[in-house]
């Protein structure tokens, strides 16, 4: 079991929602968002890249064409994971 969260959004090309960082990356480049929003989401993201172990690829193909070079990923958190998650839910 694996842990994903979601926005209400499509992700073009995809069929799935945008997740977190998708949105939280969205959120950073708006002007009508509160300074205060700004500042907890960035922190918020620097811990993220400091913690989360990016995967070396998102698929499984070994296509050496299309496949493999626009490839698309969901990221999804492991319940063991429970610092993530715990910060995934964090709003301050």
């Amino acid at each position: 079991m694996f842990l994903r969260f979601v926005n209400f959004r499509q992700v073009e090309s995809m069929q799935a929602k945008e997740g977190i960082f998708r949105v939280a990356g969205d959120l950073m480049e708006r002007n009508d968002v509160a300074q205060n929003t700004i500042d907890r989401t960035e922190r918020l993201l620097v811990w993220f890249t400091d913690n989360l172990e990016a995967p070396e690829k998102f698929n499984k193909t070994k296509s050496k064409g299309y496949l493999r070079k626009n490839t698309k990923g969901l990221s999804w958190f492991k319940p063991t994971a429970v610092e993530h998650i715990k910060r995934a839910f964090q709003s301050k």
